[in-house]
This record gives structure tokens, C-alpha cells and sequence, in this order.
């Protein structure tokens, strides 16, 4: 054995960087949960495969408990409440990633760009954010619908549209943070632009809180379409798990019609919530250490 062998240090493996996927993988819940949106969303692609004669096809058995034609039996019109919860999964992931998208388009242009200019524009919006979150919202949304109509694509838009402060708030307080860096004054004394500093520096280091909360807002769309449903203000050219609901309030004995849209809803919106949670773990690191 030479001097040279001798003296060598062992050689290292060098340590794989944490993926996002590694990441979320150590929250099991949030692994449960994105398999229950998985299977959600599988079933409403597939919606015309596995009810082909659609929601709205009428039996001859009405009010029905569950059978073996009708698993999870039928409504007071003979529509068979199976096919209902398959077709109503289509329009809660619908609406819920519309809501979503659109909170969060809103939330980061109005959250990002007067931060980043600070001073009175900052200021300004700071004010206006303020004013925003003392509106009731859901009695807004209830009388937005009430007045102009109970358009599904329409209601998306409204409640999208109100539920942006939190992801501008979000954003702001990032921005804020991320634009003192020494990354991005070096970025800056460099020669180049604001638009493209912030494009390419602040919001790519910043995003994480805001796409964490997006997930969460989807539960809560989910929760908001049913609950305008369930008070008559849905849109009656679709069906949806809230129209279940409101059906069930003229027939409390077919319980049939309250357990398995309840069922539904409640298991989708903690299966969000929980992919919320692990996607929050996932991109910030700082949950990570205290961990």
C-alpha cells in the first residue's frame, strides 16, 4: 500500500438535494390526500364511462334507498344519486381550480407590483386590501349571483374575484422581503430592469406561500359552490353534490340524500387541505428545519 493510498481520505458520498417530491412524500396525509384528488379527478374524467346514461336520466324508483340497481339510491325525480355525486365531481374540481386560478393571477399582479414599487402605491393597496377583507364576502357572492344569475362559469369568476386578498397579502409581505436581498440589489446594480428583476428574482423565490394558500383555496371553493347550491343559488343546467343537499331538506328520511354528497364534499375538502399542508412543507424550507 503506498503513502499516497494510505494518506486518501475516504471518499464521501455527496448528499442529493431535497426534491419537492421527496419532500411532500414525508407527509403521508398529504400523500392520502392528493390520492383522494387523484381519484376524484379520474373519476370525473371518466364520469361518461362509469354513469353513461348521465345525471339527469330518470327511473322509475323514486326516493329509493340504496339498492343494487342504485347503490346510493335515488332522488325525489328517479335520478340515481351514484351518477349524480360521479358528474357533481366535474363541476366541484371545475370550480375549485377556476377559483383558484384566478385568486391566484389577481392575488400575485396586485400583491407584487406595489410592493415592489413601495412608497405610496404600496401604501395605497396596503389600504385597499384592508377595506376588501371588512366585505362580507360570502353575502356578496350571494347577492352578486342573486342579481346577475346563476351562471356556474359566471359564479367562478365572482368568487375568484373575491378571494384574492389573501394571496396579494402574501405576496406583498414576500416581496418585501425577497426585494431587500443581496441577490436581487446585485441583480439590479447589474443594469437590469425592474420588470425582469422581479420576473426572474423576487416572485420565483417568493411564490411558495402563494401556491400553498392556492391549494387551500380550493377547498374552500369547493365548500362555497356547494353552499350556494344548497341554497337554491346553483346553477340548475348542472348538477352538484350542495343540489343534493337542498334536496334533502324536503325529505329527511331518504338520509341517503344528505350522507353520501355530505360524504362527498367532506372528503374532498380535507383531502385539499391536507395537499395544502404537505405542499406548504414541501416549498418552504423553513418548516422543514423546525421539523
Amino acid at each position: 500500500m503506498t503513502t499516497d493510498a494510505a494518506a486518501a481520505p475516504l471518499a464521501i458520498p455527496a448528499r442529493r438535494p431535497r426534491t419537492f417530491w421527496r419532500a411532500f412524500a414525508e407527509r403521508r396525509l398529504s400523500v392520502a390526500g392528493l390520492a383522494v384528488v387523484l381519484i376524484a379527478t379520474a373519476v370525473a374524467v371518466l364520469a361518461p364511462v362509469l354513469a353513461p346514461l348521465g345525471p339527469t336520466h330518470l327511473h322509475q324508483e323514486r326516493l329509493s334507498p340504496p339498492t343494487a340497481a342504485h347503490p346510493l339510491g335515488t332522488d325525489r325525480l328517479g335520478r340515481d344519486v351514484l351518477a349524480i355525486i360521479i358528474w357533481g365531481a366535474r363541476v366541484s374540481l371545475m370550480f375549485a381550480v377556476g377559483v383558484a386560478g384566478i385568486s391566484l393571477v389577481v392575488g400575485i399582479v396586485l400583491g407584487a407590483i406595489p410592493a415592489y414599487l413601495g412608497g405610496w402605491v404600496d401604501d395605497l393597496f396596503s389600504r385597499f386590501y384592508e377595506i376588501f377583507l371588512m366585505i362580507p364576502r360570502f353575502f356578496l357572492i350571494i347577492l352578486v349571483v342573486a342579481v346577475f344569475g346563476q351562471n356556474i362559469v359566471f359564479t367562478m369568476i365572482i368568487v375568484g374575484l373575491t378571494a384574492w386578498v389573501t394571496n396579494a397579502r402574501l405576496t406583498r409581505a414576500q416581496v418585501l422581503t425577497i426585494k431587500e436581498r443581496v441577490f436581487v440589489k446585485a441583480s439590479m446594480a447589474s443594469g437590469a430592469g425592474a420588470f425582469s428583476v422581479m420576473l426572474h428574482h423576487v416572485l420565483p423565490n417568493g411564490l411558495y406561500p402563494v401556491i400553498a394558500n392556492s391549494t387551500l383555496e380550493m377547498a374552500g371553493a369547493i365548500i362555497t359552490e356547494a353552499a350556494l347550491s344548497f341554497l337554491g343559488l346553483g346553477d340548475p343546467n348542472h348538477v352538484s353534490w350542495g343540489q343534493l343537499l337542498h334536496v334533502a331538506q324536503e325529505h329527511l328520511r331518504a338520509w341517503w340524500l344528505a350522507v353520501f354528497p355530505g360524504v362527498a364534499i367532506f372528503l374532498l375538502v380535507l383531502a385539499f387541505n391536507l395537499v395544502g399542508d404537505g405542499v406548504s412543507y414541501a416549498l418552504d424550507p423553513r418548516l422543514r428545519r423546525q421539523r
